[in-house]
């Protein structure tokens, strides 16, 4: 079993989410270890790491191992995603994953390797049945070369014939027409496929199955060939995505890359990556960077094995990721916009490029996001974090300091904290964790860490326990079920913040995701002078004083540097769609607003845009800035395809209408035309 480690007091040092990890270790296990999901004892904990480049070796080798048996394990331990040391000796990075044993758990949270290791992602947890075929076939297999896993640079032609399509989601019905060729029977255009929880395929397997699948008079039986490769596996209990009339990732990848199978497309060749269907469920301490880091390298790796089928010395590759996240740093910094860009310099090190694509979000009303300026010490601002009955998740809260830090101990930021049930707890910097406790145990807690030592800007963490339970539990093991109600946050400045200086607080999103069961509630923040709604009872769109903003709530995955980011519009309307988040008021502050937006409704009462259905011959209609981003995906592409940039300047510089709210917008909105050729509206 995964135990908490001992490791030593809080001293302003940090390895990005130890905290989290040692949530879900004591209070929140019965939440991220659900019982029953792993073998008890037998826990692993899928763990993204960051290594030091020029002492990336020394981990790896477990040289502070001790014993040559647990040095072994060690090093079997850990898989190698991103090495940028081959291109730049100075400040390289070496990322790897591992689905960490409790032996490898223990270390890092004692603290041996934390000299050697720059930030840690917690991953969310497989069940058993998963992890079993993850640990016996992971994706991808990278075989370690003299630069330690080194990806190649392959020989050929240098001109482009084709642009590589990844895709990141949920609920790849990846046999559907639009993403085949016609014919007797009809031929694939996904080159690779992987469930990362599941199976995997081919180009030559898919091809196979769609032929032992077609009838002798040319119909594809999909639901049966979805069974035979276990999306449609009923004897197991998790969410079928690819089972519904509305597949996520089915319209995002039409919306992408889909085209008539009469058309015989040949150069826009699929990589696929569906990931797990109970880590994209869940919302407890974790995160899909994990998952997310592994399919952005598979991708990777298919495209060069694509180019070498090909001839020609590489291809460049466009990846969609229609996810959002609403905690994290936003500034650019966080672990997985950190190893975003460092996969993005790797592939231009190495001859080709790679494009990101990503949603700006949906959260722009969901009352997630707060900020505070101060401009006297001893000042006192007062935030409401309210938690709601019935959430079967736990809830968090992040609070944000800019940078630097103070000169220990000094302390900028001060917390008194009530908890719902009249709790009070008083946190500054670089002071030890503080716990919420009740009659039965601890359901709470407050920590101070600095998760990017590097990025000179330190965190508070206020985590409470679930307030309903998530499965039945035995009555000797109940689980700490957090107060319903109203956290009362009190920040008092005392000293160091200057008036310019913004302290951000976001909220772990923990809504219900489209088609799966409802597990967690969003909690939400609430100020006085917070205004919800106008006269008429209409959403109102724009900020006041209240600290709760409607700015700066941009997801989180997309505010690295070089990532294409796109938020949406309504069409006939010409105005942002209300959920479309923004970034910064002003322009150079963090976190970046969007590059552009592009239509993601076609109008207030033609909702979403029509794309493919689960099941080919249907069209079904989705909204949200994750329809918007594969629109984008498809003109990024073929900008590639003749030789363009096809960068996040390039997207700025499209044609397009001037909507208000640049901070939402991005620099223009781009009026695409939908992929579907029904008009919906008489269309101008």
């Amino acid at each position: 079993m995964i135990k908490r480690a001992r490791r030593a007091p809080n001293t302003g040092a940090g390895i990005g989410d130890i905290p989290y990890i040692d949530w879900a270790l004591t209070t929140g296990r019965n939440y991220y270890f659900i019982p029953g999901r792993q073998e008890a004892g037998k826990e692993r904990m899928p763990l993204l790491l960051r290594l030091k480049g020029d002492r990336a070796q020394q981990f790896l080798d477990g040289t502070f191992i001790k014993g040559k048996e647990r040095r072994e394990r060690w090093k079997a331990s850990f898989q190698i995603l991103c090495d940028t040391r081959p291109f730049k000796e100075k400040n390289s990075t070496v990322w790897v994953g591992t689905m960490a044993t409790a032996e490898v758990v223990a270390a890092i949270q004692a603290g041996l390797a934390t000299s050697l290791i720059e930030g840690v992602s917690l991953g969310r947890p497989l069940d058993t049945r998963a992890l079993q075929h993850w640990l016996s076939n992971p994706m991808p297999k990278v075989k370690p070369s003299a630069k330690r896993g080194a990806m190649k640079t392959l020989s050929g032609t240098a001109n482009p014939q084709a642009v590589v399509m990844g895709i990141i989601d949920d609920g790849i019905a990846f046999v559907h027409e639009r993403f085949r060729k016609s014919g007797a029977p009809s031929k694939t255009r996904v080159e690779n496929w992987w469930w990362q929880e599941g199976s995997m395929g081919n180009k030559a397997g898919i091809d196979a199955l769609i032929a032992l699948y077609t009838s002798p008079d040319g119909i594809l039986d999909e639901d049966a060939l979805y069974r035979h490769v276990g999306l449609m596996n009923y004897q197991h209990g998790s969410h079928k995505s690819v089972a519904w009339r509305a597949a996520h990732g089915t319209h995002v990848m039409d919306l992408a890359c889909g085209f008539d199978p009469a058309s015989q497309v040949d150069d826009r060749p699929i990589v696929c990556v569906q990931l797990p269907t109970e880590a994209t469920a869940d919302e407890e301490p974790g995160t899909l960077e994990f998952y997310g880091a592994y399919a952005i390298l598979y991708i990777v790796l298919c495209a060069q094995a694509i180019a070498a089928a090909r001839g020609v010395t590489s291809l460049p590759i466009v990846i969609n990721w229609s996810y959002g996240l609403l905690s994290g740093p936003h500034d650019g910094k966080g672990w997985m916009q950190d190893f975003i860009q460092d996969m993005v310099d790797y592939c231009k090190n190495s001859g080709f490029d790679l494009r990101v694509v990503l949603p700006s979000g949906n959260s722009y009303l969901s009352r997630t996001h707060a900020q505070a300026s101060f401009t006297f010490s001893g000042q006192v601002k007062e935030l409401l974090w309210r938690v709601l009955p019935d959430d079967r998740t736990p809830s968090f809260l992040e609070i944000w300091l800019p940078s630097p830090l103070p000169t220990y101990p000094s302390s900028r930021l001060t917390l008194k904290i009530t908890s719902p049930t009249g709790t009070v707890r008083t946190i500054k910097e670089f002071q030890a964790t503080q716990y919420f406790d009740s009659l039965v145990g601890q359901y709470g807690r407050v920590v101070w860490s600095v998760p990017n030592p590097s990025s000179g800007r330190a965190r508070f963490t206020l985590m409470a326990g679930a307030t309903a339970e998530h499965v039945p539990y035995p009555v000797y093991n109940p689980p700490l079920l957090s107060p319903v109600g109203t956290w009362k946050i009190e920040l008092t400045h005392t000293g160091g913040l200057s008036a310019g200086d913004i302290v951000h607080a976001w909220i772990w999103r923990d809504d219900m995701i489209y088609g799966f069961p409802l597990h967690g509630r969003q909690s939400y923040l609430h100020h006085a002078d917070y205004n919800r709604l106008d006269g008429a009872g209409r959403d109102l769109e724009v900020d006041n004083s209240s600290l709760v903003k409607r700015v700066s709530t941009i997801n989180s995955l997309a505010t690295g540097p070089s990532t294409i980011v796109i938020g949406g519009y309504l069409g006939k309307e010409s105005v942002m769609a209300k959920y479309s988040a923004a970034g910064a008021k002003t322009p150079a502050a963090t976190p970046r607003r969007p590059d552009a937006s592009t239509i993601s409704e076609d109008s207030r009462v033609h909702r979403g845009r029509l794309a493919a259905g689960s099941r080919s011959g249907s069209t079904v209609s989705i909204g949200g800035t994750s329809v918007a981003a594969p629109q984008v995906a498809r003109i990024v592409a073929d900008n590639l395809a003749m030789l363009g940039p096809g960068d996040h300047a390039w997207v700025q510089s499209q044609p397009g209408v001037m909507i208000p709210q640049p901070e939402r917008r991005g620099a223009v909105a781009i009026p695409l035309p939908p992929i579907v050729k029904l008009n919906r509206y008489e269309w101008p």
